[in-house]
């Protein structure tokens, strides 16, 4: 017997939920009484309580005889899902006497003058599962055959072909009919349907009918054209017409055919005109979806040694790629280039790519730098591979130099650098380029004689620069005296900081942990002290988490003598940069006590999110960038008793770990008002980017900082949580920050 679980599921239709509870009495009223909307509104209702479950026995025979018999279109479309979902068969699995006057109705649809009731019906029964149902029907599908609209014709044979599937002794001769059918058809959607069903039913009936058109498959619609390309077992028979088909007005059957011709042969002819016909729908399709895919496609050709070499003759193809301003393809393009260059192509690269270093060099949009720098690495890793070519690159790079455009020049420099390691015949040349550079050197260049080069171990530390200080003598300071540096700088906090006193001295129990942070991971050390005279049997240690945290595993029970104390270890993983909270308690039994188990609450651990974040850099380019991507803002408020506006953002970088990206020239001076971008990552690789806007009277010298300060990050649990720290140290008390001399 079958069940609600094994009966085919086709249609997928939403269920409001604020709908009311529905009564099958006023549905059946409905359905007998109402005018046609009432009857479509209580048709969608009895839809939804079956799809939810319901048999509704007693609504089968008054749908028949109210509904069934309506012309409306929408009802008609209605009863279509109706009947595909209403179970047809009693308990026993026999098929219920009320479908025989269903039956009757698809035959009437079968012949309905309109052909949208017809195409629909056939495309219906597609979907029926009952052989006693479709029986009957038979010549009606059959005679949908000839009737004068394509839709029609198209859904017959797919219904044909679909029952002869399922129910192949309904129509025994429905490849012979289709065939027959076939040999008369205009319409390509149509002769489309019945190829495909002849490939699937009766495979020599397809290749013969193929074989006698052969001459006219150029012709065809690209929808049939892409049916005669998906046989791989007789392709070869028909590499001929392939080939006729790589020149199809058609991009997908393009495609098809050069996927299908490269599948049949490994000739470098075959092989050179696929990989032709690639290039040729890179270059001129619009979608850049689309040019991505077929890139890919190129890529996977040339990782096999067959195709490589045929593919390194047409590198200079593949590069009229770069015409698509599509910044993903071109870097796809230039990496594929690269892979297939050869001592043959480069240097006709080599000057192409030039060209389009001077094409592009008074392009400001922002996808037009990224070009610029792409060409930069590309050019770079051209003269590394063949240095044959870097005589005639040194001096395109080096006119970077002068540009505006950091990223690209800061990649020249690297050029330059490794250049010069490597290449000592082409040192002058070098050299001349670089003074040439400077002397046409711009404000705000990468090469700038005016700012000082800080090296970290010998430079002190700034909070405005970010800088870490001597590093030696932190090092030093440290493992003597716990302190980060010695000097004017005010002590660190001693390791008892990082103590937690978790319960109170009056308690039986009394803990306290030490919270040490190793990166992904945080060690617990707690100390329990039995305060009692009693001894504490199966003493544990329960600990929950809150945030993106978790216990490793739990800490074993133990026993403590009267007076006597124990250490647990508990091991906490860290998975992402968000405040978190360790609680939880201990629970002993006490020896000799008949009671039930004791138990000791914790004070919560608050795990700070500054723990995981340390400074970084980026560029302005990538500030831009990532400001632009991340989709969570925080917007804190300035709250703050400081009245100086180096000293609140001193203050601001010291408090959240950030490093001020803000040149110091841009932050120099006293106009009453400060911006400045901040910058900083956590060990997890998650980015943090603020921008800080604040301002003050200058007629008001004791007045405190207002403004406000707005923070980005890809996760909502980092931009919440650098948030709360930032208000959390603007509550507390907050002295001036000594800035080194």
């Amino acid at each position: 017997m079958g069940t609600v679980a094994e009966q085919p599921c086709y249609t997928l239709i939403n269920v409001p939920t604020d709908t009311e509870p529905l009564n099958e009495l006023q549905l059946k009223q409905d359905l007998e009484k109402g005018d046609v909307q009432t009857k479509i509104e209580a048709l969608k209702k009895t839809i939804h309580m079956i799809l939810s479950g319901e048999r509704l026995p007693g609504l089968l025979m008054t749908i028949i005889r109210f509904v069934l018999p309506l012309q409306d279109h929408t009802i008609k479309k209605l009863l279509l899902i109706f009947w595909e979902i209403v179970p047809k068969t009693s308990p026993d699995g026999k098929l219920l006497q009320e479908m025989i006057l269903v039956c009757d109705a698809y035959r009437k649809d079968l012949q309905h003058p309109n052909e949208f009731v017809r195409g629909s019906t056939l495309r219906f029964l597609c979907k029926l599962k009952e052989p006693e149902l479709l029986e009957p029907l038979m010549p009606a599908i059959i005679a949908c055959l000839e009737h004068r609209h394509s839709y029609v014709r198209r859904n017959a044979v797919l219904a044909i072909f679909t029952i002869y599937r399922n129910f192949e002794f309904l129509i025994p001769d429905a490849p012979e009919l289709i065939a027959k059918y076939l040999e008369g058809e205009q319409d390509m959607s149509c002769r489309r349907n019945a190829f495909l069903m002849l490939l699937h039913a009766d495979q020599s009936r397809a290749l013969a009918y193929l074989a006698a058109c052969l001459d006219q498959v150029p012709s065809f619609g690209d929808i049939l054209q892409l049916v005669c390309l998906a046989n791989p077992s007789e392709r070869a028979r028909f590499i001929r017409c392939i080939y006729s088909l790589l020149n199809s007005p058609s991009a997908a059957v393009r495609y098809e055919a050069a996927g299908t011709l490269v599948t049949l042969s490994n000739a470098p002819t075959a092989i050179k005109a696929a990989a032709s016909c690639y290039i040729e729908l890179v270059v001129k399709e619009s979608d850049n979806n689309v040019k991505l895919i077929v890139l890919d496609r190129l890529i996977a050709m040339k990782d096999s040694p067959v195709y490589e070499r045929v593919l390194q003759d047409l590198v200079m193809d593949v590069l009229r790629v770069l015409g698509s301003p599509a910044l993903e393809v071109r870097t796809k393009t230039l990496a594929l280039a690269m892979d297939l260059v050869t001592t043959r192509t480069i240097e006709e690269m080599v000057q192409l790519l030039k060209k389009e270093v001077l094409r592009t060099a008074g392009g400001e949009h922002e996808d037009a730098g990224r070009y610029r720098q792409l060409l930069v690495r590309t050019l770079h890793a051209c003269s590394i591979k063949f240095s044959d070519v870097a005589a005639t690159v040194i001096p395109v790079l080096t006119d970077f130099l002068s540009e505006n455009n950091e990223a690209a020049a800061t990649d020249v420099l690297v050029f330059v650098r490794e250049a010069i390691q490597r290449f000592e015949n082409l040192r002058p040349l070098i050299v001349e380029k670089l003074l040439e550079a400077g002397a046409k050197e711009k404000p705000g260049s990468v090469v700038q004689v005016d700012d000082a080069i800080q090296f970290l171990q010998l430079s002190r530390g700034s909070d405005l620069t970010g800088g870490a200080g001597d590093v030696f003598e932190q090092s030093l300071s440290a493992a003597v005296a716990g302190r980060p540096g010695a000097g004017g700088d005010a002590p660190a906090p001693s390791a008892l900081s990082k103590v937690t006193q978790l319960t109170g001295f009056s308690d039986p129990v009394y803990a306290e942990a030490l919270v040490h942070v190793n990166q992904y991971d945080i060690v617990l050390d707690v100390l329990i002290v039995n305060q009692t005279e009693d001894t504490l049997q199966n003493c544990t240690l329960e600990l929950a988490t809150m945030g993106d945290l978790k216990l490793v595993e739990r800490p074993q029970p133990i026993v403590l003598a009267p007076r006597d104390f124990a250490s647990i270890k508990a091991n906490v993983k860290v998975a992402s940069t968000e405040n978190g909270i360790i609680f939880g308690n201990i629970v002993y039994d006490v020896s000799g006590a008949g009671s039930d188990r004791s138990v000791v609450v914790l004070n919560d651990i608050h795990i700070d999110i500054m723990d995981y974040i340390v400074p970084a850099t980026c560029t302005d380019l990538e500030f831009r960038q990532m400001w632009a991507e991340f989709e969570w803002e925080n917007k804190v408020s300035v709250n703050t008793t400081l009245s100086d506006l180096r000293e609140y953002l001193a203050h601001l970088l010291k408090s959240t770990n950030m490093r001020c990206l803000t040149p110091e020239k841009a932050l120099s001076g006293q106009c009453g008002f400060m911006a400045a971008n901040m910058y900083a990552k956590s060990i997890f690789g998650e980015d943090a980017l603020a921008n800080m806007s604040i301002e003050k009277p200058l007629n008001k010298p004791d007045a405190p900082v207002v403004g406000h300060i707005r923070i980005r990050a890809k996760s909502q649990g980092m931009a919440l949580s650098l948030g709360d720290k930032i208000s959390s140290t603007q509550k507390g008390p907050q002295s001036k920050v000594v800035q080194a001399a």
